[in-house]
Formats: C-alpha cells, sequence, structure tokens
C-alpha cells in the first residue's frame, strides 16, 4: 500500500515520514505544516522524452522539523486545495536544491504555483564558508556517496510502492533542505 507512515532515523531524530498517493491524506498531514514558515522542499523528477528533454515531477517531499510527507505526484488521484493552499502561501520559505526550476515544472505539469521558493547551495555555500554540502549530510544521514548514488540513480521513482531505502533518501534530501533553511533563515 502507498499510503503509509515511516519512521526515519537519522541526524538523532526520529523522522515520521508520510508517504501518500491520496489527496485525503495530503490534506490531513498538510494540516500539520500550516502556520510553519520554513519547509524544506525535494522533487524527483524524470525525463520522460530523450529526445525532447522533456521532465516531468514525481515525488513532491515537504519537511518541517521531525515531520515529512512523500507525495506521489504521478499517482495522486486528484490534487487538494490544502497543496496549493500551502504552495501558495507567501509567508512560507520553501527551501530546495534545485528550487526554481522544480518550481517551474510544478507549475507547468500541475498548475502547483509556489511564490516564495529559495534555491539551497549558493546560500549555504555562502553561510558556511565554501564548505562541501553533500558529504557531510550524507554521512548524517547513515549514505556513502556511492550508496545514495545508487539509491538515486537505480530507483524506479514512479512505482507506486517505493522501498525503504527510497524512503529514507527522499525522507533525507527534504529534512536537509528544512535544516539548512532553518539554520540560516529560522
Amino acid at each position: 500500500m502507498a499510503n503509509a507512515n515511516h519512521n526515519i532515523q537519522f541526524d538523532g531524530a526520529t523522522i515520521v515520514t508520510t508517504l501518500t498517493n491520496s489527496s485525503l491524506l495530503t490534506d490531513y498531514v498538510l494540516c500539520e505544516f500550516h502556520s510553519k514558515r520554513i519547509i524544506g522542499l525535494s522533487i524527483y523528477k524524470k525525463n520522460v522524452s530523450e529526445r525532447k528533454r522533456c521532465i516531468i515531477n514525481q515525488l513532491l517531499q515537504l519537511c518541517h522539523g521531525n515531520r515529512c510527507i512523500i507525495i506521489q505526484l504521478l499517482h495522486l488521484d486528484a490534487i487538494p486545495d490544502s497543496l496549493r493552499n500551502i504552495l501558495s502561501d507567501r509567508s512560507i520559505r520553501f527551501i530546495g536544491m534545485d528550487g526554481s526550476q522544480d518550481i517551474a515544472r510544478l507549475d507547468r505539469d500541475y498548475g502547483l504555483k509556489c511564490w516564495f521558493a529559495h534555491e539551497l547551495l549558493p546560500p549555504a555555500e555562502e553561510f558556511f564558508g565554501g564548505a562541501r554540502l553533500l558529504p557531510s549530510f550524507q554521512k548524517i544521514a547513515g549514505f556513502s556517496i556511492e550508496e545514495l548514488d545508487q539509491v538515486n540513480s537505480q530507483s524506479d521513482w514512479s512505482a507506486n510502492i517505493l522501498i525503504n531505502d527510497q524512503i529514507k533518501v527522499a525522507t533525507m534530501n527534504a529534512y536537509i533542505c528544512f535544516k539548512m533553511g532553518y539554520m540560516m533563515f529560522g
């Protein structure tokens, strides 16, 4: 079943992650995100046509503190108003790795508009004095760079049911975006 909670352990914390393709469950979980000011945002995408370089977003991960949601956009039964509302809330800073391109594709593919997204890497590198961020966060998450690359490149992110390593990596990406955003803007 695609709609389930998972307890993901890393960074000394338990992150409760909901994996869902249900608009009702998305509504329920996003109630917990209401009135938050910083939310980590990560998106998995796939080239669906190499010739046309057409990319479609498959998963949307949102994280605040120890609470994450992975929304399976390809399998979602309907786009809930709660998702539209939270993404368009101008009082929330969404922090992501590749924010502007991902946000543009969310609008193109699903009609979801996000007004206040920040690219994580440039300000984070400046904030941390140019330090390479990815290796240190991968170490925190308990994955080596090679393991992360393997999960990322060899996984079918469009599958209706994701394996535990996929859920952990997807959670980690959104959690890192939140954590870094909170450190810089919180």
